[in-house]
Parts: C-alpha cells; sequence; structure tokens
C-alpha cells in the first residue's frame, strides 16, 4: 500500500551502539514512562476510539493489567502533539476567525473536539509522523487514516455541523527535505509544513461508527475481555498489535 514510502536499510556499523545515556536521561524517560499510568480512556467508546480493537478497550475498562508499556516516543510525541493547539489558536486569531476551543461533543459517550470554527467549522489537528503524514497528503483522509476520519465525523454529528477540517502539522519537516533530497526529488515539489482536508457529512459513515459504538458497549457491560471479540489477530498482524496495543500479551494468552 504505502511501500513507495520506504526503502530497505543498509547494513553498516552502527556507532551508537556504544554510547550509552548519561543518568539524567534515564531519570526523565522514566518519569515520563510513568505518565500512561493515568493515561487512560475516560469515555469509551468516544469518537476517538470508537475504531479501536473492541477488545483492547474491554482491557481498558475491565482494569485488567497491562501486559506492555505504551513505548516513550509515543508518550513524548503525545505531549508534543498537545503544543499544536495553541499555534492553531495564534494562527486562527491572525486570520480574524472566531473560534471556540475544547468543546464537548454528546455522541457516543463524550468527547472534545479541538476547535469550533466560526460557528460552522469543526477542527481537529493531529500532528504526524513523515509517512503518515505522507500517506495523509497522497491518499487523503478517510483512506489513510480512518480512525481520524470517524472522529471528524462523529464531531459533527454530536455538535450538529455539516464540515470539519482536518489540520495536520508535519511532526519534523527536516525530514521531509531529507527524503525528497534521498530520492532526488525537486525540492519544488516538496509538501508544505501544514497540510488541511475538509470532510463533508457522511451520514452512512457515521450510522457505521455509531452502531459499533453500542457494540463495544455491549461488551463492556458483559466484562469478560477473554469472549470479547477482537478486531486485530495478535499471533497474525504486525500492525497495529505490536505498536500500539498494552494487552498484546494478555490478548495471546486469552486466545
Amino acid at each position: 500500500m504505502a511501500s513507495e514510502f520506504y526503502s530497505k536499510p543498509k547494513k553498516n556499523n552502527n556507532p551508537f551502539e556504544i554510547i550509552k545515556p548519561e543518568q539524567l536521561t534515564i531519570e526523565l524517560l522514566a518519569t515520563l514512562e510513568t505518565t500512561q499510568d493515568t493515561d487512560t480512556h475516560r469515555n469509551i467508546p468516544s469518537p476517538s476510539t470508537v475504531d479501536d480493537c473492541i477488545r483492547r478497550l474491554v482491557y481498558n475498562m475491565a482494569g485488567v493489567v497491562k501486559t506492555e508499556g505504551t513505548p516513550v516516543a509515543a508518550l513524548l510525541a503525545a505531549e508534543q502533539g498537545k503544543s499544536q493547539e495553541v499555534i492553531v489558536e495564534k494562527i486562527l486569531t491572525l486570520m480574524g476567525r472566531e473560534y471556540i476551543t475544547q468543546l464537548p461533543v454528546d455522541i457516543l459517550e463524550g468527547g472534545t473536539c479541538d476547535f469550533l470554527v466560526d460557528d460552522e467549522e469543526v477542527w481537529d489537528v493531529k500532528r504526524l509522523g513523515l509517512f503518515r503524514y505522507l500517506r495523509l497528503i497522497q491518499y487523503g483522509l478517510k483512506e489513510a487514516h480512518p480512525s481520524y476520519y470517524s472522529q471528524l465525523q462523529l464531531y459533527m454529528a454530536g455538535l450538529g455541523k455539516k464540515r470539519a477540517v482536518l489540520l495536520a502539522f508535519s511532526a519534523d519537516h527536516s525530514a521531509v527535505t531529507y527524503y525528497w533530497n534521498r530520492r532526488g526529488w525537486s525540492l519544488e515539489t516538496r509538501v508544505p509544513p501544514l497540510w488541511t482536508e475538509t470532510i463533508e457529512y457522511d451520514s452512512k459513515w457515521i450510522d457505521s461508527r455509531v452502531k459499533r459504538g453500542k457494540e463495544i458497549s455491549h461488551n463492556i457491560k458483559l466484562n469478560n475481555p477473554k469472549k470479547t471479540p477482537r478486531d486485530y489477530n495478535p499471533l497474525m498482524d504486525k500492525f497495529p498489535c505490536s505498536l500500539w496495543c498494552s494487552w498484546k500479551t494478555q490478548c495471546i494468552r486469552d486466545g
């Protein structure tokens, strides 16, 4: 699918294998890692979780002990992503646009949208790494990141709006420049450091996500993770189980 973005790494000697982090680095990483202990979803199912693996959500709500921790890099990226909203507020103010931030959304178990702009557009802000950012631009939100598409559709439904905007920031635009140079592409064709896509209301998609939300709620009430269906098989699927599920080992044990 997105294989054109990737190239096989060359084998060489890795000088970083012999470089060890100092104690302060280790302490900072350990402190950041503890933030995941309280970083749980309060509202499940919500616009941002409705496309997650159902069994994973049931594990979360049942309080099952995590067998895999969230990678520290992902925790750091999540915290860095929050800073983008401050930047967006400044840009919107300079543009003379009116906006409301952190607006509660009344759908499923609730959620909060990043911005309501001019009382008509629901905006959600994302900070995407190189390949996820390029995939968004090449394929569009619905195909590249359907969970984000669901999130915006449910925000529109919950707020009674007909138009939404996904505003994505390139997490490291120097990586984009490096990527272009490595492939010998003209920098004049380089994608910009932020990207927007306007999304129109999709009633059929919303209905399907609300139906899925009810299925999630039903399984949460049963409170039986072992018998809860899962959307991904950790024994078969490399993505996303291997990357972001904190209960992968537990899921394998439960069969």
